[in-house]
C-alpha cells in the first residue's frame, strides 16, 4: 500500500518543498511516457506511452491497476473526461487519408472506444486537448491551426477558430467562464463563453516580454485565477495578470555548471536504470525550431517529436508553487513570485512531464520511468 500520508492536505512550505522525495517508482516501463493527466479526484494517474499503450497508477494501490493497448490507432495526448474516472479522450493517430487522426472517447473500464472524432489536421503534442469539466467543454489544438470548441456529447465543434500557424494553444479559465488562445502571434486572445458569436474580447500583447523568434506554446491559469502562466518555444515562464496582461514574475532555471551537477547528491537515485550524464542548465534549449515561417501560407509543419524538448509546468493547488522540468534531468520549483526555492534530482533523463495532483501534495514525473513524489513530513 502506498503510505498513507498521500492522501492527507499538507500544507506546503519552502521547507516542505525541499523536502520532496519520490515515494513510488515505476521503473518496469519499456517505453517513455508521452503524456500523463490525474483524475479529477486525485486517486488515478493516466499516462500514454510510446509503445501505443495507456497505463493507469493508482495512488491509493501504490501500483499500477490496469495498462491498455492500442497499435491499431496508437495514442498521445490523454485527458480524464469526467469526474467518474471511466471514460478518457484521446488523440489517435489514422489510417484515412482524409483524417490524420481521431478525436476518441475511450471507456477504460469497459476497454472500448465510445466514438470517435476526425480531425483534418494532427493535434498538438502535450497539451493539444483542454478540458472543462464542469461545463462538460473541451478545447481542441491542431496543426491545421484550428483550436474548436465541441460539448462532450456532440460530435461537431460549437465554434472553429482558424489561423495559419501550426501550432495553436488554448486554455480555459478555472470556472470554464471563458477560455484563452494563441496563435503565433505575441498575443493572447480572450474569449467569453457565453458571447462566442462575437469573437474575442480582449487582446492581451506579450511582445515587451518575448524575444523576436519566441512564441507561446503553453497558457495555464493558477487556482485562483488571478493570474496566468505563460511558456514560449525557448522554455521561458513568466506570469502576468489574467486581467490586464501586466507583467508578474519570470520563472528562472538556475544557472549550474556542469561540475556541480555531476557532484550533486540525487535522494532518488532508485529511479536510475544507468549512470546518466548531466546537462548544464545555461544550455541554450530553442524547442519547436522547424516552426518557420514559409511566405504568406504560414509556417512549414514540423517534422515528428520536432518539440522533444519542450518543458511545461505545473502548479500546486493552492497556487504557491510552480514546477518545471529541465535538461539538467531536474525538476525545478520557484514560489509563486518567480524566487527559485529547489530543484529535486533523480530521473536518469529529463522529465518532460511533471504535473501536480489536484487534491492531495503528490508531484507525478516521468522520463522513461515514472515517479510519484512527496513531502518527507
Amino acid at each position: 500500500m502506498m503510505n498513507p500520508v498521500a492522501q492527507k492536505k499538507i500544507k506546503l512550505t519552502d521547507e516542505a518543498v525541499k523536502s520532496f522525495q519520490v515515494l513510488r517508482a515505476f521503473k518496469y516501463k519499456q517505453a517513455l511516457t508521452k503524456n500523463m493527466s490525474w483524475s479529477y479526484d486525485g486517486n488515478l494517474l493516466l499516462t500514454s506511452n510510446q509503445n501505443d499503450s495507456i497505463t493507469l497508477y493508482s495512488l491509493l494501490k501504490g501500483n499500477n491497476v490496469k495498462s491498455l493497448h492500442s497499435k491499431n490507432c496508437g495514442v498521445d495526448v490523454v485527458r480524464f473526461l469526467n469526474s467518474t474516472n471511466e471514460v478518457i479522450v484521446c488523440s489517435t493517430k489514422s489510417n484515412n487519408s482524409e483524417h490524420k487522426q481521431f478525436l476518441r472517447f475511450w471507456d477504460i473500464k469497459e476497454n472500448k472506444y465510445i466514438k470517435s472524432l476526425p480531425q483534418i489536421g494532427n493535434i498538438c503534442e502535450y497539451n493539444g486537448i483542454n478540458i472543462s469539466e464542469n461545463k462538460k467543454l473541451m478545447l481542441i489544438n491542431s496543426d491545421d491551426g484550428h483550436v474548436k470548441l465541441y460539448y462532450f456529447n456532440c460530435d461537431s465543434p460549437l465554434i472553429l477558430y482558424k489561423s495559419d500557424f501550426v501550432r495553436p494553444v488554448s486554455s480555459f479559465d478555472q470556472e470554464g467562464n471563458i477560455f484563452i488562445a494563441s496563435y503565433g502571434k505575441k498575443e493572447i486572445h480572450y474569449y467569453d463563453l457565453l458571447m462566442l458569436d462575437r469573437g474575442e474580447y480582449h487582446i492581451c500583447n506579450l511582445k515587451d516580454n518575448m524575444g523576436k523568434d519566441e512564441f507561446v506554446v503553453n497558457l495555464l491559469f493558477t487556482p485562483n485565477n488571478k493570474a496566468i502562466i505563460v511558456s514560449t518555444n525557448q522554455n521561458n515562464h513568466f506570469k502576468i495578470d489574467s486581467i490586464n496582461g501586466n507583467f508578474l514574475c519570470s520563472y528562472k532555471y538556475p544557472q549550474k555548471s556542469p561540475e556541480q551537477f555531476s557532484s550533486f547528491y540525487s535522494p532518488a537515485s532508485h529511479l536510475h536504470t544507468k549512470k546518466k550524464k548531466k546537462i548544464s542548465s545555461n544550455s541554450s534549449v530553442n524547442v519547436c525550431d522547424q516552426l518557420r515561417a514559409t511566405g504568406s501560407s504560414g509556417l512549414e509543419a514540423p517534422s515528428e517529436n520536432s518539440c522533444s524538448s519542450l518543458f511545461l509546468p505545473t502548479v500546486t493547488p493552492d497556487g504557491q508553487y510552480v514546477m518545471s522540468g529541465w535538461t539538467d534531468s531536474g525538476i525545478h520549483i520557484w514560489n509563486e513570485n518567480g524566487n527559485y526555492v529547489t530543484t529535486l534530482y533523480g530521473h536518469e533523463g529529463p522529465p518532460y512531464n511533471v504535473t501536480f495532483n489536484p487534491k492531495c501534495a503528490v508531484l507525478a514525473s516521468s522520463c522513461l520511468n515514472v515517479a510519484l513524489w512527496q513531502p518527507n513530513i
